[in-house]
């Protein structure tokens, strides 16, 4: 066995080739945990579950009227936010989600709510709905949601969500975010809606 080479890190890495002509290593492997039965790996999203890191907020917007429009603001807070949103409507509407808006009346405020029920862990970010904006910011990127329009035409849409192909975005720390959805199904839709989040200092 060759012998171990430990830097000033604690991390070890080969001195060499054994006499079996395998290469030996021993190295720490960071963030892995163990338990009685030996070395358990799970996914980073169950591991911020089963550590409380873990958020959603979920709720629905019912009846809206033929173009008319609602939304969902984010007051992100210290820390950046990752998000994954998943809403689908019964109707024809887009989605526009655009960056640095401004109010002057926040709405109504959402529960944001641990996914980890044990866990007393919260995050650095309130969300609100039907805000009353003053500046829309940049929009930054758009999606459809396709329902059918008109009254003969009624489906449920695809999940439609705020990252690009449904996955997640990284919303910046002091950032306000502003998911307007507008209704162009010309006959009243309803929206449902549900956002995964966790925190990054």
């Amino acid at each position: 066995m060759p012998e171990a080479i430990i830097d000033g890190t604690g991390y070890g890495y080969n001195a060499g080739v054994g006499s079996d002509n395998r290469l030996w290593t021993n190295t720490v492997i960071d963030g892995t945990k163990t338990r009685g039965s030996g070395l358990v790996v799970f996914s980073k999203e169950h591991d911020r579950e089963i550590m409380g890191q873990a958020f959603m907020c979920g709720s629905s917007f019912y009846d809206i009227p033929t173009l008319g429009s609602t939304g969902i603001m984010l007051a992100v807070g210290s820390c950046d936010l990752y998000i994954k949103a998943d809403m689908k409507s019964d109707g024809d509407a887009r989605l526009i989600l655009m960056e640095n808006v401004q109010v002057t009346n926040s709405g109504t405020q959402n529960l944001v709510i641990n996914r980890n029920r044990c866990s007393s862990n919260t995050i650095n970010t309130t969300i609100w709905t039907n805000p009353t904006v003053t500046t829309s910011g940049a929009v930054i990127h758009t999606a459809m949601f396709l329902g059918g329009s008109g009254t003969g035409t009624k489906f449920s849409s695809s999940v439609v969500g705020a990252g690009i192909a449904g996955d997640q975005m990284i919303l910046c720390n002091g950032s306000c975010y502003w998911l307007k959805l507008e209704n162009i199904a010309y006959r009243d839709i309803s929206y449902d809606w549900n956002l995964a989040m966790h925190g990054h200092c």
